[in-house]
């Protein structure tokens, strides 16, 4: 007789633990189940995940929220981050610049070297991008952009019931508690562990456990370059919900504006120049909303606050869509651009003022 192989014994024993229950089958998974909580109640640290953890909470390639809460944690654990160009803000943002290209032009400026660090994720609120800066803004140097629209300051604060339950990104410090207390949020009681606090954030990544074998991942930018392009009633329909926050806007702007105010407070200082980067908008729905006297009426109070917040902080407005001749058919919708000669003549753009910004700190 020829003697079993021993992994056709592990497999036979692997069924039968399976269709035959038995006392230490059941005490041996709870035991490894036991063990797994405990590591990652006590292991699963800011300090830690800071340290080690870059790429290695991303789900895939489309997991921005996994890759932005590594990056933050990762710089937290910096004394003092080199001098850099930070950009701040959600898709619009992140789908209408070329960063290999901003990144080579921006290196060209000046005697340092400067990196570019994009901290993007779709959708992403002020509260959280408030976070960010209450988080780092003490560490940065360099220059910050910040992505504003008018929709950023007439968000609903619906929002932030969900923000508290459920956080999207990880800071570990109670930053994102405070943002959202400052708006009047009721926020959950927290227990101080990053893990129980935020089981669900873990619990949604499983792929993530992959990256222990494979290794940490990186995010994809320029997404729209595979979106289907919307026309016709589609853009239409995208256009007039774009344009929804005029009805909400005065309402709610000294909510965001405060905000903001917040953001902007915590990285001032010599250390940063900030600017505020207007997003890049689909002509049309300029060309739809000048129908409108409560559109022009809010576009102008909008164009004030943005202008007036600048002034209080020492900060920058830049509007780059008309220099850049963005037209709508560089557009996937209503607010996101898929054109590549658009994308790149519009980073060729913001690399001249971020260029210009940095000549002028290194001759400070």
């Amino acid at each position: 007789m020829h003697e079993a192989h021993p992994a056709r014994n592990v497999l036979l024993a692997f069924k039968d633990g399976l269709v035959k229950p038995s006392l230490p089958a059941l005490s041996g998974t709870v035991l490894v189940c036991v063990l797994a909580f405990t590591v990652c109640v006590f292991l699963l640290t800011p300090q830690f995940l800071g340290r080690h953890g870059l790429g290695y909470l991303v789900e895939n390639a489309d997991d921005s929220y996994g890759y932005l809460t590594t990056q933050i944690l990762s710089m937290a654990t910096e004394t003092e981050l080199p001098e850099a160009v930070v950009l701040l803000g959600a898709s619009a943002m992140r789908e209408s610049l070329s960063f290999p290209l901003l990144a080579a032009q921006i290196q060209h400026t000046g005697r340092k070297k400067v990196k570019l660090i994009p901290m993007l994720a779709e959708g992403l609120t002020d509260w959280e991008m408030a976070a960010i800066t209450c988080t780092l803004g003490s560490k940065m140097r360099g220059v910050v952009i910040i992505e504003v629209a008018p929709g950023h300051f007439a968000r609903s604060l619906d929002w932030i019931p969900g923000l508290a339950r459920q956080p999207r990104i990880l800071f570990g410090n109670g930053c994102l508690d405070e943002q959202l207390r400052a708006s009047g949020a009721v926020v959950p009681d927290r227990l101080g562990n990053l893990f129980l606090d935020n089981y669900r954030f873990f619990f949604s990544r499983p792929a993530a456990l992959l990256n222990l074998i494979a290794g940490p991942r990186e995010v994809r930018y320029n997404r729209s370059q595979n979106w289907r392009t919307i026309r016709g009633k589609a853009l239409d329909l995208g256009i007039h919900q774009r344009l929804a926050w005029v009805q909400d806007y005065r309402n709610l702007r000294e909510t965001h504006l405060g905000v903001f105010r917040r953001m902007l407070g915590a990285l001032a200082g010599d250390r940063v120049s900030m600017v505020l980067l207007e997003a890049p908008r689909n002509p049309l729905c300029d060309e739809v909303g000048r129908r409108d006297p409560v559109y022009l009426e809010a576009k102008a109070l909008y164009e004030k606050d943005v202008l007036e917040l600048t002034s209080a902080f020492g900060a920058e407005y830049w509007r780059l869509d008309s220099r850049a001749r963005l037209s709508p058919g560089d557009f996937a919708d209503s607010a996101h651009l898929q054109n590549r000669a658009a994308i790149e003549r519009y980073t060729g753009l913001l690399a001249q003022e971020v260029s210009r910004l940095l000549k002028a700190r290194e001759e400070r």
